[in-house]
């Protein structure tokens, strides 16, 4: 291999490294909160420099493969390993669940899930000599997915196994019999099983509360109102303040998805979104099916079976990597067709694609410098500099002026610092992009605090019907009625909470029924 070829490869290794350390990276400093934004930030730009490699390479190197596969397949052995041993070393210092560099579980799976197929190929098409490293890490790499527990991951596998088999050894002359296994193993594990039969009721609830929304408007869904986060708890409000506390109220929570990216497109965007995500799983899977590429195959069904019981889109691998499967189930498209040139247009689409993808990373980096300012003034006031960052607060109202999670923020640290009218404002412009449990609570709390109780009864009871199981807007509720000497109904609350079921005990609960007596 020449110097130019070597040194070709050496700067791939390390963007596509820096692409892969970027997506699965642990919570650092102000983010770690939330550390899928770190991993949004650092994936996303990472992502922007190896498409401009790549477009370099293709249009003056003329390099023949996008997307090297033997280079990511390395790459992403390497952060498999790096994932898998982090998740087991943070679980057995810790004694939580295993997360590794996620969020939550099903995180955690979804990311090995990704990466599996690419761990396999490699241990599959690799030399003798190399699969003394490989296999290893593909074996561990099924333990961890199995060892989080989630169903979706599961079978996952398990198809990912029938389609390796298929494209591998033939096992059947057509497609028919593994899309009647998926649909089977589907409907078998998620209906008629009994495990985790808690999480299924409340699965089943929030999907049927959801295809109520989708119902009222299937076309042009709900996108001018705020969508998913703004029509949802009041719909799931709704629900209880018609039904009581039936059996599903033991379990309501505050929900932010559906556990299904279908019906929070749908309701996000209408039919039209639907269909165009639709089309972005079942073109590429045309193509790879027809190309007989695992990998790229494996990865869009992976995208699309946790799509269906999860929420994958809030990732930032789960995007890229379906990105780069329609890129290149587009460009084998191109490739195939009879008689097509690029070479007149070569150019101008280059010069435009790069300009896009500048743009793009500008953009991103400004949105990053306000956010670490924002991080930074929330940080220091959870700190006891409440009162000093409301300045810094406010003049990031402008940026962040439709971010639910700013405008929450801001409005909890004016109500810390007594300022109770601006944040009230601020209360009725998140209003408009929100409902939440916790908005409702956090408003209440502002109104009590003012002094106007009967504004504040209203958004209690709202908080209540959202989530009956909470005690915390009971709690408002007795406050606002013993303030206003209505014994009648503050002896009501009382009798309600001291003979409420508990979800959870807490210290809080048992203060709030120990205050009740």
């Amino acid at each position: 291999m020449n110097k130019v070829a070597t040194g070709n490869c050496g700067t791939r290794y390390i963007l596509y490294i820096c692409l892969f350390a970027g997506i699965t990276m642990p919570g650092i400093g102000y983010f770690k909160d939330d550390h899928l934004v770190a991993q949004w930030f650092c994936g996303c730009g990472a992502f922007i420099l190896v498409l401009l490699y790549e477009i370099y390479r293709a249009h003056y190197k003329k390099g023949n493969e996008v997307f090297p596969k033997s280079i990511i397949g390395d790459i992403a052995t390497l952060t498999t390993a790096y994932e898998c041993f982090y998740a087991i070393i943070k679980k057995v210092s810790t004694g939580g669940r295993l997360l590794g560099t996620m969020d939550n579980t099903a995180g955690l799976a979804l990311c090995l899930s990704l990466l599996f197929p690419l761990v396999l190929n490699q241990t599959i098409e690799c030399k003798q000599g190399r699969k003394s490293i490989y296999i290893p890490v593909a074996v561990i790499s099924v333990i961890t997915i199995a060892a989080t527990g989630c169903r979706t991951a599961i079978i996952n596998l398990a198809i990912t196994a029938i389609i390796f088999l298929q494209l591998k050894f033939k096992l059947f002359k057509s497609p028919k019999p593994i899309t009647s296994f998926i649909i089977v193993a589907i409907t078998s594990v998620f209906i008629f099983s009994s495990y985790k039969q808690e999480s299924t009721t409340g699965r089943w609830f929030i999907l049927r509360n959801t295809i109520e929304l989708i119902k009222e408007r299937p076309v042009t869904g709900y996108s001018k109102e705020g969508g998913f986060k703004k029509v949802y708890m009041d719909k799931q409000a709704q629900y209880f303040k018609e039904n009581g506390e039936d059996r599903y109220a033991i379990l309501a929570d505050e929900v932010r998805h559906p556990l299904n990216e279908f019906l929070y497109i749908w309701v996000d965007y209408g039919i039209g979104g639907v269909i165009l995500f639709i089309s972005a799983l079942v073109f590429p899977i045309i193509i790879f099916y027809r190309e007989k590429s695992f990998i790229g195959l494996c990865t869009v069904v992976t995208v699309l079976i946790f799509s269906l019981f999860s929420y994958p889109l809030q990732y930032p691998l789960p995007n890229i990597a379906l990105f780069v499967c329609n890129a290149a189930a587009i460009i084998t498209t191109i490739k195939r067709k009879k008689g097509f040139s690029i070479t007149k247009t070569r150019n101008t689409a280059t010069a435009v694609a790069i300009l896009l993808l500048a743009c793009a990373q500008m953009n991103l980096l400004r949105h990053f410098y306000y956010h670490c300012r924002w991080s930074e003034a929330a940080y220091r006031a959870a700190r006891g500099e409440n009162r000093e960052m409301l300045p810094e607060l406010e003049k990031l109202y402008p940026h962040f002026s439709q971010e639910t999670f700013y405008l929450y923020n801001y409005m909890a640290e004016l109500y810390f610092a007594g300022e109770l009218d601006k944040a009230l404002e601020v209360s009725e412009e998140l209003h408009r992009y929100m409902s939440s449990y916790n908005l409702e609570l956090l408003t209440g709390d502002i109104l009590l605090e003012s002094g106007n109780y009967n504004s504040a009864i209203v958004h209690y009871k709202n908080a209540g019907y959202m989530c009956p199981n909470r005690f915390a807007p009971l709690e408002g509720l007795y406050k606002c009625y013993k303030n206003t000497n209505d014994d009648y109904n503050r002896n009501a609350i009382a009798q309600i909470i001291l003979n409420k079921k508990v979800k959870i005990p807490s210290g809080d609960v048992l203060r709030i029924k120990n205050e009740c007596k």
